[in-house]
């Protein structure tokens, strides 16, 4: 006897076994087709590259340690175009953006742009420390020397400002709750004094966690399409809204795919049993 003869002679045992105990072959298929589909709530995608490692792993406890003392806080921007920055519409667009960043957007612990950008100049012997729109302005001379003022300034252009003052940023720091940012809030800003409070620390990771990440990644989007549909035209940059791109991306396909191999399998099934009970059954 061959091997295909021996092959064929197995799996026409194993029907003759599965015909036998019909009910018992399905309940105990059912039973673990169940066991296995139950993990399918506990599944989830890490796009992040810390997630890499191991849990326990000694290199990554230095990572987050060194998170935790020096930068444990990631950086969001809303970029923005216009045709004049300093046109008072698009200045009153921003200025709202501002404030629903700040009121929106959870584990936000600075928000920085125009708005609040400080300006530091001197007059004889004072040295004076104020916002750059510390009184708003009413009148087209009082806005054009507000502009005239940050053009000038080294420390906005190519920062908060182009050169040709038709791009600017609302510039957001992200931190993971209860966890010091390395930029307290009250630290001295160059740009802004009007931080958010920070929670009392705790011991937890210095990362967002998968949840958090998505709270913050849709708070920005709705803001996104709440400003575009005003008129406004903006983009969103970061390394978060980068890793949630790439998991959005990523189960997107995850779904596409397994709808095509089901299908694929489907008509196999079909071409091979002919039947509507040869296609479910597996299924």
């Amino acid at each position: 006897m061959n091997l295909r003869d021996r092959i064929e002679r197995a799996f026409e045992r194993w029907a003759r076994f599965v015909q036998g105990h019909r009910w018992s072959v399905i309940l105990i298929s059912l039973a673990l087709a169940g066991a296995a589909a139950s993990g399918v709530v506990r599944l989830e995608i890490l796009a992040s590259a810390e997630s890499y490692l191991r849990k326990g792993d000694p290199e990554k406890k230095i990572y987050e340690d060194f998170r935790r003392t020096f930068d444990n806080d990631e950086t969001v921007f809303f970029l923005l175009e216009a045709p004049d920055v300093f046109d008072p519409t698009f200045l009153a667009r921003l200025r709202a953006l501002h404030e629903d960043v700040e009121a929106q957007v959870p584990y936000v612990t600075k928000v920085r742009s125009l708005i609040n950008a400080r300006v530091v100049r001197g007059e004889g012997d004072r040295l004076i420390v104020e916002d750059l729109f510390e009184e708003w302005p009413e009148t087209p001379e009082a806005l054009a020397a507000i502009k005239a003022r940050a053009l000038a300034n080294p420390l906005y252009r190519n920062l908060l400002l182009s050169e040709d003052g038709h791009y600017t940023i609302v510039n957001m720091i992200v931190a993971p709750p209860s966890v010091e940012s390395s930029e307290p809030a009250g630290a001295p800003d160059p740009f802004a004094d009007d931080d958010i409070a920070v929670a009392k620390p705790v011991e937890r990771s210095p990362f967002l966690e998968q949840h958090e990440l998505k709270r913050v990644s849709d708070a920005l989007d709705v803001l996104a399409e709440k400003y575009r549909a005003q008129g406004l035209t903006l983009w969103i940059s970061g390394g978060l809204p980068l890793v949630h791109d790439i998991m959005h991306t990523i189960e997107a396909d995850m779904t596409r795919f397994s709808a095509i191999a089901l299908a694929a399998i489907a008509v196999l099934l079909v071409i091979l049993f002919r039947r509507v009970s040869g296609v479910v059954l597996p299924l």
